[in-house]
């Protein structure tokens, strides 16, 4: 799973996200607060972190840690497990012997990961199909909407004129990306400039959407998480598992 590379290289994801992520992929989601957070105890004559942030290098640390923090978000850890990760990250940063040899640990920890990340894709999965369910019967509601073999939803909005792209086109779209919560996770209205690529070249969900429309026309399309970014999903922004809602307007098409 891609998510298990994302553990082994945390710390360059953390310090340099832009070598993980294309100049338009989603911006990242807010990191949520450490369930300990202010409670760590000091050791060695270490100090908590301040309480307001003042210096530009005190912000830049807790960006990293805050990156940090989100890349492993999916594992679901409790707070007492957080605390033995935090006490290997001092060991490991601050010099001291470590408990263990990380090195004849990888195994367990792909497995621990696997594990984790399988149950947060489950609890994902069930928590999107309501939505994907409503969306379905809006779609069959919907005169021009689609239930695709691959379970792509396809509700058109306003309708185009002209050819139809195939797959082997180049199109330009403008779109809105949401989770199912309705939360965006990418727009490219809001940043002001359409995408344009290959049509093969994106998830099936767009691929197989946007060969339904014609330039002009705008539609909804619904995408469950095979037809997506699958069980992997592309953290931190979508989740493993995760339905996504895109709104998406045709502008060309070009062979």
């Amino acid at each position: 799973m891609k998510n298990l590379l994302k553990i082994s290289m945390i710390l360059v994801t953390a310090a340099f996200p832009a070598a993980a992520q294309n100049a338009q992929s989603p911006a990242p989601k807010a990191a949520k607060p450490a369930p300990h957070a202010g409670k760590r105890a000091a050791r060695g004559g270490g100090r908590s972190a301040p309480a307001s942030l003042q210096t530009d290098d005190q912000k830049a640390l807790y960006v990293l840690g805050a990156r940090l923090g989100d890349n492993i978000s999916e594992l679901g850890l409790s707070a007492p497990e957080l605390s033995i990760v935090t006490r290997g990250m001092d060991d490991a940063a601050t010099g001291r012997k470590l408990l263990l040899d990380p090195s004849l640990y990888s195994a367990q920890l792909q497995a621990f990961a696997r594990k984790r990340l399988a149950a947060h894709v489950s609890i994902q999965k069930k928590e999107d199909r309501p939505f994907y369910e409503k969306a379905k019967a809006r779609a069959q509601k919907t005169q021009g909407g689609q239930v695709l073999p691959s379970g792509v939803l396809y509700i058109p909005i306003a309708k185009g004129k002209g050819p139809k792209p195939t797959e082997t086109d180049r199109v330009t779209v403008d779109y809105e990306g949401k989770l199912a919560d309705g939360k965006v996770f990418d727009s490219s209205f809001k940043r002001g400039t359409p995408a344009t690529f290959p049509l093969k070249g994106v998830i099936p969900c767009w691929t197989q959407g946007v060969q339904l429309m014609s330039p002009g026309g705008e539609a909804e399309l619904v995408c469950p998480p095979a037809a997506a970014y699958g069980d992997q999903g592309r953290p931190p922004t979508i989740p493993g598992g995760a339905t996504l809602d895109f709104k998406v307007k045709l502008i060309r098409v070009a062979k």
